[in-house]
């Protein structure tokens, strides 16, 4: 994306983020810790609960309340518990490890909300941690419909953890 894309001059190579879904989001956990260009990471599904507690930047996990198919739950929130802050927990309602992938589009065996609410954490993850906008702030200490009611959603942003409530 910086050196071969077509969107290249949109891109800041000083601000850049890094997302990775299921095995994605845990080479994202490794990358972020070896490559320098990267400020923050969303690790959506999965992250590297063997290497999260060496992650020095930012990291955003969300995962769904029924992604149970390849110990999703499990390892998401292990690696959270391990991360170092800045972090967020985001559990959504009923979301499915298909919910992050445009698999099956309209079949897709989640929830309707399920994209929307991954949209609106990361984006306003980047936009507070990329962008250093106010407004990510808000978005990302705030609570919206359909969080999951049996995991909570919370960060720590270095002052303690809090929980999101709906």
């Amino acid at each position: 994306m910086l050196e071969n894309s077509s969107v290249k001059h949109i891109i800041d190579d000083l601000k850049i983020g890094i997302m990775g879904h299921s095995f994605g989001g845990i080479v994202a956990t490794e990358v972020i810790m070896k490559d320098e260009r990267f400020d923050t990471i969303v690790a959506l599904s999965h992250g590297n609960y063997l290497v999260s507690d060496k992650v020095e930047k930012p990291i955003l996990y969300i995962c769904g309340g029924f992604d149970y198919g390849v110990k999703s739950i499990p390892n998401t929130m292990s690696s959270y518990a391990k991360s170092n802050p800045p972090k967020e927990l985001i559990m959504i309602q009923l979301g499915t490890h298909f919910g992050f992938t445009t698999t099956f589009n309209e079949l897709c065996p989640c929830p309707p909300w399920q994209k929307e609410i991954v949209k609106r954490y990361s984006v306003g993850w980047l936009d507070y941690y990329l962008k250093n906008q106010l407004s990510g702030y808000e978005i990302i200490t705030n609570g919206t419909d359909h969080l999951s009611k049996f995991f909570d959603s919370k960060y720590d942003f270095g002052d303690g953890e809090h929980i999101i409530t709906n």
